[in-house]
């Protein structure tokens, strides 16, 4: 490692337990009974020293972007409501394949935002809805000190299917 590594542990706001039900996230049936596919698919090394699918990782087209917030303390209550808001409506754009609020188990007024979206016009498009200027206009006052946004690219899963949230089969 180039740097020592860090961590904060946060909690999920959203989606709530109920929706937690992709691939990347749970191996768990209805049932609650572990599924493992017949051969668990980890990266490999290619004979060329290469991780197998980094040609795939390369060409990968998702956005992925974490945005960290603080807010001006006793305005968490406010920011998450306009966030729940945001987030149920974010996951129904076409290109959005997950949407994460997220808490500060430690620092209750600060938050991260986990947004994935197919492509790089996803994340344009979700900036020109409705729901997302309404989420701007309503949260720029709870703001202690401006959003920070950072960029990352999928390593894992490999499957653009695993990244997408869907409901739990009741």
């Amino acid at each position: 490692m180039a740097e020592k590594r860090t961590w904060s542990v946060y909690t999920p706001v959203y989606p709530w337990a109920g929706l937690w039900g992709t691939s990347a996230a749970s191996r768990r049936a209805a049932d609650g009974t572990v599924t493992q596919p017949a051969q668990a698919a980890f990266l490999t090394l290619d004979k060329d020293g290469d991780a197998a699918g980094a040609k795939a990782a390369a060409d990968d087209t998702k956005q992925i972007t974490h945005v960290h917030v603080t807010c001006v303390p006793g305005t968490e209550d406010d920011f998450i409501e306009a966030c729940l808001a945001n987030a149920a409506s974010s996951v129904l754009e076409p290109d959005n394949l997950r949407f994460d609020v997220l808490r500060h188990r430690d620092e209750p007024n600060k938050f991260m935002l986990i947004e994935v979206y197919a492509t790089g016009e996803g994340p344009v498009a979700h900036k020109a809805t409705p729901h997302y200027n309404e989420w701007r206009t309503t949260v720029e006052p709870f703001m202690q000190e401006p959003r920070r946004a950072r960029k990352f690219r999928a390593v894992f899963p490999t499957d653009p299917a695993a990244w997408k949230m869907t409901l739990h089969e009741m």
